[in-house]
């Protein structure tokens, strides 16, 4: 119909006279070729008002967000070291980090073959994964399952490696050992399994008989926690030592711990008191120190124990004088599963929050000097105030009540955003009052 009016005009223009023989047939054509143009020009209105984009919007919600201090932390803890007659290759009789009574056997220490630690350590956990792989019972349809997770995982580690948090690394490598012998399960037969498992065992005997006859039984001399592999840094290490410790104090301690020349304690440590010591280097203002509550708790997130977080009280604070650092002194009973006391870490402490409406960025704008969003009210548009509390990044978290004096609108000022207030994320043609069709 638009072609054919088009080609009407251009005949109008071209042969008037040869349009009709009446004047209503002239009528027609012209009133047909005009509502032709009216209609391709309605089209084109409505198709540059659809570039202006779609108006979307998204319900305020209110959003709480962490503040944190991020620095180097070394563990301190209560420990006493035990040294068998026999200097060899030990093995442990009880898990690591096991609370064990007075005269327990912690462990056998052979008189040979200290160098084969590593070895058997590590035909140890693959021996622990095949067996553990074996008693999940996953089937075939499990297998796009496991596969999926140990390509995360591997990602994981990937990351942690290329942050330099070689000890989530480590962390990681266990689960990853595990599911590759889960995946080895569900694909080989229970025969292969079986025999892998028998060959990890004939090994493991293997490195035994290298070490020699008849180890020796070492016994705990008292109560606490028992961790086979320690180094002799826990007279540096010592929690006696935090009473008292000063900035410059913690720079030597950091300083003899990246060196790493301590020696393996022959047969491990005995952890004697449940309560260990974390002293973390801060750049917090001494303003913002001196606000912190000494016998307050604050929670301490590790991330190279996969993020654990674990509630720990603030014992004192140490100000930073000359190149020495300020520094928390914080201590827990708490000693999750699995946890990794690596005596030096990177941790964050969680020192307070905020609340707010988290806004994304884009839906910011600015009118008459104020910050503001535009929101939608039915089918009207309104400025709405903010104002920012907190720069997340990709959005901002701004106050939840009007800033104003008073908690009243001043005259002549827009109304401040609300809860539930539909703020409009994209859209042109924004202003003030716009009521859409």
């Amino acid at each position: 119909m638009r072609f054919s009016g088009i080609k009407s005009l251009k005949r109008i223009v071209k042969d008037p006279h040869g349009l009709g023989k009446t004047a209503g047939a002239w009528l027609l054509r012209i009133a047909s070729a005009l509502l032709v143009l009216l209609l391709t020009f309605f089209c084109f209105y409505h198709f540059s008002a659809s570039g202006n984009g779609e108006i979307r919007t998204m319900l305020l919600t209110e959003d709480r967000v962490e503040t944190t201090s991020v620095g180097e932390a070394v563990i301190f803890r209560s420990e006493q070291a035990l040294e068998p007659t026999n200097r060899g290759l030990t093995v442990p009789a009880v898990s690591e980090g096991a609370h064990v009574a007075k005269d327990t056997v912690l462990a056998q220490v052979y008189r040979q073959g200290a160098e084969l630690g590593n070895a058997y350590r590590a035909l140890s956990a693959r021996l622990a994964a095949v067996e553990a792989a074996a008693s999940q019972d996953d089937a075939l349809s499990d297998l796009e399952a496991l596969r999926t997770e140990l390509r995360e995982l591997s990602l994981a580690a990937i990351e942690q490696l290329d942050r330099g948090d070689a000890a989530a690394a480590i962390l990681l490598s266990e689960s990853l050992r595990l599911l590759s012998e889960r995946i080895r399960a569900v694909t080989e037969n229970a025969e292969t399994l079986s025999e892998l498992r028998e060959a990890l065992r004939a090994e493991k005997a293997r490195l035994l008989s290298e070490a020699g006859d008849d180890p020796e039984a070492l016994r705990s001399p008292v109560g606490g926690y028992y961790y086979p592999y320690a180094d002799a840094n826990y007279t540096v290490c010592a929690s006696d030592r935090v009473a008292n410790l000063t900035g410059a104090d913690y720079l030597s301690i950091t300083e003899t711990l990246r060196l790493g020349t301590a020696e393996r304690v022959a047969g491990g440590t005995l952890v004697t008191e449940a309560e260990w010591y974390l002293a973390v280097s801060t750049e917090l203002s001494a303003d913002a120190i001196a606000r912190l509550t000494v016998g307050g708790e604050y929670e301490v997130i590790f991330p190279e124990n996969g993020d654990v977080r674990i509630p720990m009280t603030l014992r004192r604070t140490v100000m930073a004088e000359g190149d020495a650092p300020s520094l928390l002194i914080l201590s827990t009973l708490r000693i999750p599963d699995g946890f990794s006391f690596d005596r030096l870490q990177t941790v964050h402490v969680v020192t307070g929050s905020l609340s707010g409406f988290s806004v994304p960025k884009e839906a910011i704008h600015t009118l008459d000097g104020n910050s503001g969003v535009y929101v939608l009210e039915g089918n009207i548009v309104y400025f709405r105030r903010v104002e920012v509390l907190h720069d997340l990044g990709v959005r901002y978290l701004v106050k939840t009540t009007d800033p104003t004096p008073g908690g009243e609108f001043t005259q002549n000022t827009y109304q401040y955003v609300a809860l539930y207030d539909a703020v409009i994320l994209s859209g042109t043609r924004l202003f003030h009052g716009r009521v859409l069709s």
